[in-house]
């Protein structure tokens, strides 16, 4: 009997390693940017208390973020695996591309292709502050946690999106290149770049 708990509970254990990996996650962002944003004085509004728990289905933004000339609305984006690629089509779908990598005698690599799945059209200025309509306002689609790569498939044909790209009329980028981003708004007010 306890041989069968001992494989249920393994089972169960790699059924929800992927949704267990996007919470932990999600909890680090949500620590990294409301440090980030107590550090340089960025205004941070989410649109209710679990911000960082937001769907990848979600039509409105998770939070935005303000300084003195520039406003982003955030809309979060999940991946459940690192090893994997988010194809975004132009039709309105995604697919993610996941690798397995088996290392024995020969190294092999096995891609699997979810099926496309129906992308959320987000409106950016849902629940927006009235404040934010005076500033420099830029939409962005965080995804967190992330993976190895983007891609966009433009009229059937596939093409790198790097971190930072535009795509659908968001910014699709990782925390790293959102927090550049704000970094360098932030250096324009202040007058160290021009």
């Amino acid at each position: 009997m306890a041989v069968y708990l001992t494989i249920a509970a393994v089972a169960a254990l790699i059924f929800a390693y992927p949704h267990i990996r996007i919470f932990v996650k999600r909890i680090s962002l949500a620590l990294r940017l409301r440090r980030f944003c107590r550090k340089h004085g960025v205004t941070m509004t989410p649109s209710n208390p679990l911000w960082f728990l937001a769907s990848k289905r979600s039509t409105h933004p998770a939070l935005f973020l303000e300084t003195a000339t520039h406003a982003w609305a955030i809309a979060l984006f999940s991946v459940p695996k690192r090893a994997s690629t988010l194809i975004l089509s132009d039709n309105g779908t995604y697919q993610i591309e996941t690798y397995l990598t088996l290392i024995n005698v020969l190294t092999v690599t096995y891609h699997f292709h979810n099926r496309p799945r129906p992308l959320a059209e987000v409106n950016y200025y849902t629940g927006a502050p009235d404040r934010v309509w005076v500033k420099h306002f830029t939409p962005v689609t965080l995804v967190n946690p992330g993976c190895l790569g983007m891609k966009a498939n433009l009229h059937g044909r596939a093409e790198l999106l790097g971190n930072g790209d535009t795509f659908g009329g968001a910014v699709w980028c990782s925390f790293d290149r959102l927090r550049s981003m704000i970094e360098f708004a932030l250096d324009r007010e202040a007058g160290r770049v021009e």
